[in-house]
């Protein structure tokens, strides 16, 4: 069913979820996003649920409640800044689209971490990026490059602005936690 179609997607899909009541609704999202996804890239998937006058009957009232709910109960959070980056997995957001006159929830799915797919868990590969939970070298102008090298005056007056949602705030705490774990690990080579 429209769960396997979810699940096996490898690129941002729409599902249409006219004629589904609010237990399919249920079944179908716990069924396809209760496991993370095993992509390399976040993708955008988008759930119409409902429309304007002239196609509303075909939806259920509920349809975007039940969904959000849904998603809700397994811990995925709502944020309206959620965008297609590894970083959102976990989210959604809903939108209307006014131009085809569409209401929306837009899932950004949880993805495998690294790790936790079986993958080899033995470090006996000496590279930094292997050995440390930082990747180097750091590549000028990426998002953790930019909160790595930025003045304490620069970060506290830019970082409300660079890290609106949630989902960014946790990737900045995220990539400051990262690199104070990799300096502790450098600090303790050295002594």
């Amino acid at each position: 069913g429209m769960a396997a179609s979810i699940r096996a997607a490898t690129d941002s899909e729409t599902f249409d979820l006219a004629g589904h009541d609010a237990s399919n609704i249920n079944q179908t999202i716990s069924d396809a996003f209760s496991q993370p996804f095993h992509l390399d890239q976040m993708i955008r998937v988008t759930f119409v649920t409902g429309a304007g006058k002239l196609a509303r009957q075909k939806y259920d009232d509920k349809a975007m409640q039940t969904l959000t709910s849904a998603l809700r109960k397994l811990n995925y959070v709502d944020d309206r800044g959620a965008s297609c980056a590894n970083e959102c997995g976990g989210c959604y957001k809903t939108q209307h689209d006014t131009g085809k006159n569409l209401f929306t929830v837009v899932v950004f799915p949880k993805l495998v971490q690294e790790g936790e797919d079986g993958g080899a868990g033995g470090a006996s590969s000496s590279s930094p990026a292997e050995e440390y939970p930082m990747y180097f070298p750091l590549a000028e102008g990426t998002p953790e490059h930019i909160i790595l090298v930025a003045s304490e005056e620069v970060f506290a007056k830019n970082a409300l602005g660079m890290c609106p949602s949630w989902s960014e705030k946790k990737f900045c705490t995220e990539v400051l936690k990262a690199a104070v774990e990799t300096v502790e690990k450098m600090d303790a080579k050295l002594m």
